[in-house]
C-alpha cells in the first residue's frame, strides 16, 4: 500500500506517515522505507505498527514510550472501520500469522539454547569422567607393574 493510501486509511497527513516510519525505522520493513523499490510500499506488518504508533499518539503517549511499546511486542491489531476491507482483514490474517511464526521461532530459539547449555554441561561431565578413568587406568598400570615387579621379586 502506497503511503498515501495508508495515509487517508489512518485519517492522517502523508508526511506523518513517513514521519513515523523515519522515526521508528527498525520496526517497518525495508518495501515501507524505500529500500527495496523507489517507492515506499507499506506491507501488513507495517500498517500494523502505523496502527499501534497512531493509536499512542492520540492518546498523547511520548515518542519513548511509543519505542518502548514496540520493543516489548505491544501492537494495536484493531484497524479503523474503513480499514475492514478484504485488505485489512488480509493484513490482519497476515499479521497474525506472522505473530505466530514469531512467538514459535523466539520459543525453539529459547529451546536451542536450552538444550545448548544441556549439552554443554553433559560434555563437561562426560570430560570429568573420561579424566577419571584415565586416572584410574595410570593407577591400574602401576599397580599392575608393581605386582609384576613384586612377583619376580619373589622368585
Amino acid at each position: 500500500m502506497k503511503t498515501g493510501k495508508a495515509a487517508k486509511l489512518f485519517g492522517v497527513d502523508p508526511n506523518t506517515i513517513m514521519d513515523w516510519t523515519s522515526r521508528f525505522p527498525g520496526f517497518f520493513t525495508a518495501e515501507s522505507k524505500g529500500e527495496v523499490h523507489s517507492q515506499r510500499e507499506y506491507q501488513p506488518e507495517d500498517l500494523i505498527i502505523l496502527n499501534t504508533i497512531r493509536v499512542a499518539r492520540k492518546q498523547n503517549a511520548p515518542w519513548e514510550k511509543i519505542r518502548a511499546d514496540l520493543e516489548a511486542g505491544e501492537r494495536e491489531t484493531t484497524l479503523p472501520p474503513e480499514a475492514m476491507t478484504l485488505e485489512g482483514e488480509s493484513a490482519l490474517t497476515l499479521y497474525s500469522e506472522l505473530r505466530t511464526t514469531q512467538l514459535e521461532l523466539r520459543s525453539t530459539k529459547e529451546e536451542n539454547e536450552r538444550l545448548r547449555a544441556s549439552l554443554s554441561e553433559k560434555d563437561k561431565a562426560l570430560m570429568d569422567k573420561s579424566e577419571e578413568v584415565g586416572k584410574w587406568k595410570a593407577l591400574a598400570a602401576l599397580y599392575e607393574q608393581m605386582w609384576k615387579d613384586e612377583k619376580g621379586s619373589d622368585k
